[in-house]
């Protein structure tokens, strides 16, 4: 689908800690808590009606009819990061996750593939 002629909100986030997690416990370690952030955050996703997802990663790259429903999804994705990690027992802690980069942007949207990939 081409959204190239309509105003559109992408939400782009990323986590950190892949080179250092890697090093330490393994590839197979932060799989898991990439897997882990999905679960949390791909319901809120949806609620908020992102239009297109595409994973990278770690890094999402979320579109949204809306740049309210795209900080209401980052404000949400951020909180849930939050509360998840509170939970954590002191010798989990390298199961923390840590969302350092989360923006939005609001413009002409992209042409999706397609594989729903964004160009």
């Amino acid at each position: 689908k081409d959204y190239r002629q309509e105003q559109v909100a992408m939400l782009s986030s990323d986590m950190s800690g892949f080179t250092r997690l890697t090093r330490a416990f393994g590839i197979v370690h932060f799989a898991s808590i990439i897997a882990r952030f999905r679960q949390l955050t791909y319901p809120t996703l949806h609620r908020y009606d992102a239009l297109a997802i595409t994973v990278e990663g770690d890094s999402f790259n979320v579109m949204f009819r809306t740049a309210q429903e795209a900080v209401l999804a980052a404000c949400e994705m951020q909180h849930l990061v939050k509360r998840s990690n509170a939970t954590l027992l002191p010798e989990h802690a390298h199961f923390t996750l840590t969302l350092d980069g989360i923006g939005v942007d609001f413009g002409k949207g992209p042409l999706l593939d397609r594989a729903g990939k964004f160009h």
